[in-house]
Order: structure tokens, then C-alpha cells, then sequence
């Protein structure tokens, strides 16, 4: 999280929560900007009358919620986001998906990564016990797909050679 996120944000609604990663909210804020700037040059340069002063009034309103929306969303999840408690979170999926998986119910196991990687997309580990779950439900393409995100994910290399070892014994059909 960028402490200077809200810089961006100032000019074009919706920046700084891309900057930060939260793509989805960004779309929204910065197609609503889009949308309030479009009536506005729409009632500026196409109509004339009172409907263009009210298109240039209501594109004015339009990008300026768009803007203090955006401005306000950066600053109640700058004051209220605690990476403890998403941490914690996290583990207790790590938890719940590794007893899972060591008792061969691999549906459940899938479900609580997927839910770990909803809030921690690049969460290398997370990958790495979805391709097992993949590998030893038989879904190989699956478990392919998911141990080359470890390793496109994995910076430091540290689940490289596991990683090569599982891919080559799938594809030789040793699994």
C-alpha cells in the first residue's frame, strides 16, 4: 500500500487505487470520471440551451462525486486496512486447506486457496498447495497452470526445483 496513492487520485479519479492494486475499484471510479466528462463536453461543444447547461452541470456533478469517492475510499482504507489481521486470515486458510488436503478432501482444499488467493493473488505458497490439490485430483493441466504461476510468482527461487521436478513428472504421466 502506497502512502502517496491519493497523489495520482487527485487528477484522474480511480488512480490511486490502482496504484495500489485494486484494479476493480479503479475501473469503476475512473469510468464514472469518464462518464462526468463526457456529459460535460457533450453540453460544452455538441448542445446548446438548457440542455447543455444541464449536461455541463450534471457532468460536473458526475466527475466530481467520481473524484471525492475515490479520494475518500483511498483514505478509509489507508486509516482502516491492517495487514495483521489480513495475515491471520490468511493463515487460518493456509491452516484449514493443508488439514484438508492431508485428509484427501481436495474439494474443500481448493475452496480455501481459492478464498487465500482472493485477498493474496500472488501468494506463491498458496499456488503451490493449489497445484498439489490439481495434481492429486488428476487434474493435470490445472496443476500445470498453477505450478507455472509459482514459478513466474517465486522471485527468490525457492520453490524452483520442487516445482520443475512436479512439472516433469506430470508430463511424463508419473503422477
Amino acid at each position: 500500500m502506497s502512502k502517496y496513492a491519493w497523489i495520482p487520485s487527485l487528477i484522474i479519479p480511480g488512480s490511486g487505487q490502482a496504484v495500489e492494486g485494486r484494479l476493480a475499484r479503479a475501473v469503476v471510479l475512473f469510468v464514472a470520471a469518464a462518464v462526468g466528462v463526457d456529459l460535460f463536453l457533450l453540453g460544452k461543444f455538441v448542445f446548446s440551451g438548457d440542455e447543455a447547461q444541464s449536461l455541463v452541470q450534471i457532468g460536473l456533478i458526475v466527475f466530481g462525486l467520481a473524484w471525492l469517492v475515490g479520494l475518500g475510499e483511498l483514505f478509509y482504507h489507508h486509516h482502516t486496512f491492517d495487514p495483521r489481521r489480513l495475515e491471520e486470515e490468511l493463515l487460518a486458510h493456509l491452516r484449514k486447506a493443508v488439514a484438508y488436503y492431508l485428509s484427501g478432501r481436495y474439494d474443500e482444499a481448493e475452496s480455501e486457496l481459492k478464498a487465500m488467493l482472493r485477498r493474496s493473488p500472488d501468494d506463491v505458497e498458496a499456488h503451490l498447495y493449489l497445484a498439489g490439490v490439481y495434481r492429486h485430483a488428476g487434474d493435470r493441466r490445472r496443476a500445470v497452470a498453477e505450478y507455472r504461476k509459482v514459478l513466474a510468482l517465486d522471485d527468490a527461487g525457492k520453490w524452483g526445483w520442487q516445482v520443475e521436478r512436479e512439472m516433469r513428472e506430470l508430463e511424463s504421466g508419473e503422477a
